[in-house]
């Protein structure tokens, strides 16, 4: 028999392994594939659908009922996910994209926003995303070095158990205040102080029931809540910078409906506060 006829998925970011589905012929009674992958070299199937195929090269045959097996394919190559480093440079060359794990090993300026499967930011790299820009990756987040987000940018990350280590700054300015005005806050990042991002400020309050509680400018701000700040004479507008690992994944705030409740976005990224609503309405 002539060799099948196949089409190749390979692997993205999305689904790290690829599928080789056999086209034709109909006739064929099993399909077997053969390659780099050690798990699944010689697998047989009916259905001639081959999943889960790491990064590699393969080849399929057919057999039929007489016992017959057809000429091989042609190499099937399932190409695995590029990885590019900035230095002066991308290497290898071009834009990364959603299926590129990303590095930095050189400083940069995000000037327009840029999508990766993961990124790290080395040792040797100052990294900043520019005002009304994002960095929108799928998994991890990896700092060594510095990544710091302008006011008005931000970091959008698509899978909820993607795993941050390091240090962002996330800067973000206020419209105009008159002096001491009350400032809301929520944190976007893991373990900042009250105090330690809104310089100068001088009280702080947060709010779960019928009343204002007073806090320390030493109190690490928890996730997905809210906080006030009365902000110092003479500052207007007011800049502060959050430093932590960013925060990521499903965060739940305990709040009833007897009460008052001062929430806030713990991302660092805008949320859709119409759906926000509804969905807690």
């Amino acid at each position: 028999p002539p060799a099948p006829a196949v089409t190749a998925i390979p692997p993205t970011c999305a689904t790290p392994t690829g599928t080789i589905t056999v086209t034709g012929p109909v006739s064929g009674t099993s399909y077997t594939v053969t390659g780099t992958n050690p798990v699944v070299a010689g697998m047989t199937y009916a259905s001639g659908i081959f999943p889960n195929l790491a990064a590699g090269d393969y080849i399929v045959t057919s057999q039929i009922g007489s016992g017959c097996v057809s000429t091989p394919t042609a190499t099937i190559s399932l190409a695995g996910l590029v990885t590019k480093t900035w230095n002066a440079g991308w290497l290898p060359s071009g834009t990364p994209d959603i299926n590129d794990h990303v590095v930095f090993d050189a400083d940069y300026t995000i000037s327009a926003s840029l999508d990766a499967c993961s990124c790290t930011v080395n040792s040797t790299a100052d990294v900043t995303i520019a005002s009304g820009k994002f960095l929108n990756i799928v998994h991890d987040l990896n700092v060594q070095g510095t990544l710091t987000f302008a006011n008005g940018a931000s970091l959008i990350q698509e899978d909820d158990d993607a795993v941050n280590t390091g240090v962002i700054k996330y800067n973000r300015t206020t419209s105009a205040i008159k002096n001491f005005d009350y400032v809301y806050w929520s944190s976007p990042v893991v373990g900042q102080t009250l105090g330690g991002f809104s310089l100068g400020s001088d009280r702080f309050y947060s709010r779960i029931g019928d009343d204002w509680d007073q806090r320390v400018g030493t109190d690490v701000m928890e996730a997905g809540y809210g906080y006030i700040a009365r902000v110092p004479r003479d500052t207007s507008p007011q800049s502060v910078t959050f430093e932590g690992a960013p925060n990521n994944g499903d965060i739940t705030v305990a709040v009833t409906s007897a009460n008052d409740n001062l929430v806030g976005n713990p991302y660092p990224s805008a949320i859709n506060a119409d759906e926000f609503m509804t969905i807690n309405s």
